[in-house]
C-alpha cells in the first residue's frame, strides 16, 4: 500500500481509499491510497472514503459515464437476513422524465434484503434494462435509485449486473450509482471525484468493494478489500 496519484498511470475504474475525515476533505485530497495487491489496512474509524479512478483517455473528457459499486460486510457466516442500503448521488434525470434528481439514500432502517432485491436485479438483467423493472427496484427502495444520466443517454438499469451476483457471507451490503464525467491528465480535474463512503459496522473487520463502470467506458471490474483495524493477510 502506498500514497498516489489517480492519473493516466491507473486503469479507469481502479479503486483506491481516501484517508480523510469527511467528503470536503476527500474532494481535495492529494493523494489516495493504493494498493497493487488490492487490500488496504486502515485504523479503525468512523467513515471510510472509496474513490474510482475516472481518468481515462483524452477521448473520453468530458463524456457523461457512472460506476456501479457495491460493498461487502463481509463475515464468517452470513445473517439470516443481509440487509442493503442503496445510494445514488446528483448529475441523474428520471428513468421516464427529462427532471434532473436530487440524491438518494435509503431512509435510516428501512434498508430491504439483498435476496428481494437479487431476485429482481436478476430480472432486470434478464431483460436488458426494462424500465418497468428498474422502476419494480425503486418502489422497493421508496426512492428514485435507478435512473438515467443527465445526457439522457444511458440508463443504469442496462448496467446493473453487479447487484445481481450473489456475494460472500455477509452482515449487510452497501449498492451505489455514482454519476461522473470524465477526464484525463492533459484536461486535469473535470466535475467532482466520484467517491463514496461507508461507515463500518462494529465487530466487522473486512470490506469487499467492487465496481464497474458502464460499458461504454469498457473499464474491467475491479475488486478491492479494506481491512478496518485489521492486517491484510
Amino acid at each position: 500500500m502506498y500514497r498516489a496519484n489517480f492519473k493516466k498511470n491507473y486503469p479507469g475504474g481502479e479503486l483506491a481509499v481516501v484517508d480523510a475525515t469527511s467528503i470536503g476533505k476527500a474532494q481535495s485530497a492529494s493523494k489516495v491510497l493504493y494498493s497493487p495487491q488490492g487490500c488496504i489496512s486502515l485504523s479503525k474509524r468512523k467513515h471510510v472514503f472509496i474513490y474510482a479512478n475516472h481518468f481515462f483517455g483524452d477521448e473520453k473528457v468530458g463524456d457523461q459515464g457512472f460506476f456501479v459499486l457495491r460493498i461487502t460486510a463481509a463475515t464468517g457466516s452470513a445473517a439470516q437476513k443481509i440487509a442493503v442500503h442503496a445510494y445514488r448521488n446528483d448529475g441523474w434525470i428520471g428513468l421516464t422524465s427529462t427532471s434532473e434528481l436530487d440524491a438518494f439514500e435509503i431512509r435510516r432502517g428501512q434498508d430491504p434484503s439483498f435476496e428481494e432485491l437479487q431476485e429482481l436485479h436478476t430480472r432486470l438483467f434478464n431483460s436488458n434494462g426494462s424500465e418497468e423493472l428498474a422502476e419494480a427496484v425503486n418502489r422497493v427502495l421508496a426512492g428514485k435509485f435507478h435512473a438515467r444520466t443527465k445526457d439522457g443517454k444511458i440508463s443504469s438499469a442496462l448496467n446493473a449486473g453487479l447487484f445481481k451476483e450473489a456475494p460472500k457471507p455477509a452482515e449487510k451490503i452497501w449498492h451505489y450509482l455514482i454519476s461522473f464525467q470524465a477526464t484525463s491528465t492533459t484536461a486535469g480535474q473535470v466535475g467532482k471525484r466520484p467517491i463514496i463512503s461507508f461507515d463500518p459496522l462494529g465487530g466487522v473487520d473486512t470490506y469487499i468493494v467492487e465496481a464497474v463502470a458502464n460499458s461504454e467506458f469498457a473499464s474491467p471490474w475491479q475488486t478491492l478489500t479494506v481491512k478496518i483495524g485489521a492486517q491484510c493477510s
